[in-house]
């Protein structure tokens, strides 16, 4: 099968419950958050940081799932 021409080939992004993704998740919210014009919004700043501490004592899921609503509000504002 031929791509359209200009895109590129890439490999699916595999993601899982784990202390890896929640570090993907957290170095993403960290890059944009430093890289952004204002601060972020107390909301994420608070989910990140609940986030990171409930993927650090185990708790997987949960901290994936404040991790990724607070990129969502760090990138698209409180919807």
């Amino acid at each position: 099968m031929s791509q359209p021409a200009g895109a590129q080939a890439r490999d699916p992004t595999v993601t899982s419950d784990s202390t890896e993704y929640c570090d993907v998740l957290l170095n993403k919210f960290t890059g944009l958050a430093r890289t952004a014009p204002m601060p972020p919004p107390i909301e994420a700043a608070e989910l990140s940081e609940e986030g990171e501490r409930m993927c650090v004592h185990g708790q997987i899921r949960g901290g994936i799932m404040r991790l990724r609503r607070a990129l969502i509000i760090l990138r698209h504002g409180e919807d």
